[in-house]
Parts: structure tokens; C-alpha cells; sequence
């Protein structure tokens, strides 16, 4: 589902990730408007069936710490599960990647 350069808040991810748990892609590329980490993480937990995400180019608040929660979330398995069942990960030109979300993968 591609919701990249839509200008997404919050609330829609968040009425996205409630209406539509078994999403298995995510495109959230190109959101520069400043998704808030404690809205976009719980949106990609409750995605149980997620197995590509796209947050290239993506601004998560706060930044500095938002993508890479939003990453750790992203491969950290679902309940019942050993793996995340995540098989693609895009995160080119986002702006705040650090170190901490490149070791997480």
C-alpha cells in the first residue's frame, strides 16, 4: 500500500494500521511532514503480516531517535513468531539513520 509523498498524518497511519492489520507492504516513502515515532511504531507492530516496508526519505519525530525506532519495530518479531517476517527494508535518504538503526539490522 503506497502512501509515499501523500502527505500521511498520524491519524490515517494510525486508522491504516487498525483497518488493515494483515497489510503485508508499506510504502511511507517521501512522508517529510513529520510522522511521530509513538504513533508510527505501534502502526507497523500492529501490522502482523508486514514483509516490506519503504521509509525511504521519511522524517520521524523526534529526530535522531525516531527512525531507528521505527526500524527496531520493523524486524523485531511479532508475537507467536521467531523471525519479523520482514523481507525488504528501504531506508535510503532518510535523513536521521544512525549507526544504532544499521546495527539493529
Amino acid at each position: 500500500f503506497g502512501l509515499g509523498h501523500t502527505g500521511l498524518t498520524d491519524a490515517s497511519l494510525t486508522s491504516l494500521s487498525q483497518g488493515c492489520p494483515a497489510l503485508s507492504k508499506l510504502d511511507l516513502s517521501g512522508c517529510t511532514e513529520g510522522l511521530r515515532q509513538e504513533v508510527v511504531v505501534p502502526a507497523i507492530q500492529a501490522m502482523h503480516s508486514l514483509t516490506d516496508l519503504d521509509i525511504s526519505g521519511v522524517v520521524v519525530l523526534p529526530r535522531g531517535t525516531g527512525v531507528d525506532k521505527v526500524i527496531r519495530a520493523a524486524v523485531t518479531p511479532r508475537a507467536g513468531r521467531l523471525t519479523s517476517g520482514l523481507l525488504r527494508l528501504a531506508a535510503s535518504r532518510c535523513p536521521t539513520l544512525t549507526r544504532a538503526s544499521l546495527q539493529v539490522i
